[in-house]
């Protein structure tokens, strides 16, 4: 996201706030805004609730209070088309763009910051191209990127990362290509990748994965494979239910009757498609509830 057309420059400072150095009809009619000096909440509270025409901001001359986009800075800001993120800042905050729907163009998320917030970019639809987000950020938090349906390409998630909270990309169709999930995930939690149905080639849920959340990854119908690793102890109901082109499945699960399931967790999945399991729990499967309903179990075949 960029500034493109001339704006009024604002700068703010411990004695003049946005609210001091502009009128009200000022206010009222600005339509591009380029701030610098170090900014409040004070400040963001006036962008969002009086400056009503504003559709270009652009932040990267300023500083936040912080070094955080507080809690609800640009809510509900659906005029605003383009924006320029701020210095120095760590952390993205809750509902920090929900429902800024007119925003445009791919987004590349700052590279000092560590948290995203919940619903931080939900409801972003005019967002397009790629997503990327940087090394760094440990947890993607829920409902972060919810319908973003507007992303496009592959989608790699950082190696920092350890959770991915429920509903975190749900409906981000538009996403192609690979999913590349990190080797620290543990928690992939309810709705985390519900309707991604974009995707294609194989899924991988890494080793360390121990949760794979209720309809996780329901209706990502371009996934051709599936591994599901030895350390999972929990599968959802309908996980990984409509994942209709998937042609195998390999689990590393040992033994089945660990794991919690959820009811129907491949719902619609073909079982005739060949699943590879571990050659000693080949049995077992085959008597298993949730596994034994496909037709073609395999030990895994040794490389």
């Amino acid at each position: 996201m960029c500034i493109r057309d001339s704006y009024v420059s604002v700068t703010v400072s411990d004695k003049e706030r946005i609210a001091d150095r502009l009128t009200p009809a000022e206010l009222a009619a600005i339509t591009h805004l380029k701030v610098s000096g170090e900014m409040t909440e004070e400040d963001f509270n006036t962008i969002r609730g009086r400056m009503t025409a504003l559709t270009s901001l652009d932040l990267g001359g300023a500083t936040v209070v912080g070094n955080e986009i507080p809690v609800h800075a640009l809510y509900d800001k659906s005029g605003l088309k383009e924006f320029v993120f701020p210095r120095n800042i760590v952390a993205i905050g809750e509902s920090a763009f929900l429902n800024c729907w007119s925003l445009s163009g791919k987004l590349t998320i700052p590279a000092g910051v560590t948290t995203i917030g919940e619903s931080a970019f939900n409801g972003c639809t005019g967002l397009t191209g790629s997503l990327t987000i940087p090394a760094g950020v440990t947890t993607i938090s829920k409902y972060a990127f919810h319908s973003c349906r507007g992303f496009t390409g592959s989608l790699t998630i950082p190696a920092s990362v350890t959770t991915i909270d429920n509903f975190a990309f749900y409906d981000c169709r538009g996403l192609t290509g690979s999913l590349t999930i990190p080797a620290g995930v543990t928690t992939i939690g309810k709705f985390a990748f519900y309707n991604c149905s974009g995707f294609t080639g194989s899924l991988t849920i890494p080793a360390g994965v121990t949760t794979i959340g209720y309809s996780a990854f329901q209706y990502c119908s371009g996934f051709t494979g599936l591994t599901i690793p030895a350390s999972v102890t929990m599968i959802g109901e309908y996980a990984f239910g409509s994942c209709t082109a998937l042609s195998s499945i390999t689990c590393h699960i040992p033994d089945p009757t660990r794991v919690t399931y959820g009811i129907d967790v491949f719902f619609f999945v073909s079982r005739g498609i060949p699943l590879y399991v571990p050659a000693a729990s080949v049995n077992a499967y085959k008597s298993h509830d949730v596994w034994k309903d496909f037709t073609n179990i395999q030990a895994i075949p040794q490389p």
